[in-house]
């Protein structure tokens, strides 16, 4: 859970260094830097989700163990 905590931020962060690199230096074509912050938002959806599962997953073996009885 840490491991995808840590790289979600690093995803936001270098999605805010490349928004104002272009922004100030514009360092790429706009159709790259387009397919640039699509691929991080695509990354950062596959790992919201690979997430959601192992938690879920996690979870559900808790509750077939017995331990976490509601």
């Amino acid at each position: 859970m840490k491991t995808c905590l840590t790289l979600g931020l690093l995803g936001l962060l270098c999605g805010i260094a490349l928004g104002l690199l272009q922004l100030w230096f514009a360092l790429f074509a706009p159709a790259v830097f387009a397919k640039l912050i699509i691929t991080l938002g695509v990354l950062s959806a596959v790992l919201l989700l690979v997430w959601y599962f192992v938690r879920e997953h996690r979870q559900d073996q808790a509750n077939r163990d017995g331990q976490r009885l509601n």
